[in-house]
């Protein structure tokens, strides 16, 4: 799945930055990714909301209430990646 991600971002940008991130392969890249997906794409995120054991109103609410803030902190520069994965997890927790 984050292999898909990275393509489709990869067509999508020429930033050095995001260039020299997906060609991370660690975890914590790959679940950054998959966190910025459920923000970014909406099908991802209906995908994610129809797999079975989903709870779809808690995803529901902490990408709509959560994520966003989340996500603004990391592309700010107030967070790390594995800073943001770290506080997107234990968000995730708490809603």
């Amino acid at each position: 799945m984050c292999a898909g991600i990275s393509k489709l971002v990869g067509t999508q940008t020429k930033h050095p930055a995001i260039l020299e991130l997906l060609g991370t392969t660690s975890s914590t890249v790959e679940k950054a990714l998959l966190l910025a997906a459920l923000h970014i794409e909406p099908d991802f995120l209906r995908f994610m909301l129809e797999q079975q054991g989903t709870c779809s109103s808690t995803l529901s609410e902490y990408t709509a209430n959560v994520l966003p803030g989340l996500v603004g902190l990391l592309l700010d520069g107030n967070q790390t990646v594995p800073e943001f994965v770290t506080s997107a997890l234990h968000a995730y927790v708490r809603v």
